[in-house]
């Protein structure tokens, strides 16, 4: 696993929840319409298309989230680079604020990046 890959799985991870959010919202705001013959069908339709994207949804954050918590329960402490992607990923920390933080020079914010950038940890 890298840090890029880590990165992706997160934004995905927003990605559908939002997606869950705006599924939710289109659910609530379906109105029913009366047909020629009296009965509303389009709504449950739309009602029950929402319901089952939103079950799959669901389903696919709950892997994707198991997945980034297996690899981020791996990252060790003690390694100094791997504790710098910990605080990036898990604490939404800047790398400016990693590098004030582990050594306390600023300047050292880009080695940091691009040291957790190339690490590779299983």
């Amino acid at each position: 696993m890298t840090l890029r890959e880590l990165k992706a799985m997160n934004k995905e991870i927003k990605r559908l929840l939002r997606k869950i959010e705006r599924l939710r919202s289109a659910s609530v705001n379906i109105s029913p319409t009366i047909s020629s013959d009296g009965v509303s069908s389009s709504s449950h339709d739309k009602m029950a298309a929402n319901v089952a994207e939103i079950i799959d949804c669901e389903q696919k954050l709950s892997k994707l989230r198991s997945i980034r918590d297996y690899y981020l329960d791996k990252l060790s402490i003690e390694d100094d680079t791997e504790n710098c992607i910990w605080l990036h990923v898990s604490r939404g920390y800047s790398w400016r604020k990693i590098a004030i933080t582990t050594d306390g020079r600023p300047d050292t914010a880009d080695s940091i990046k691009k040291r957790c950038h190339r690490h590779e940890w299983k």
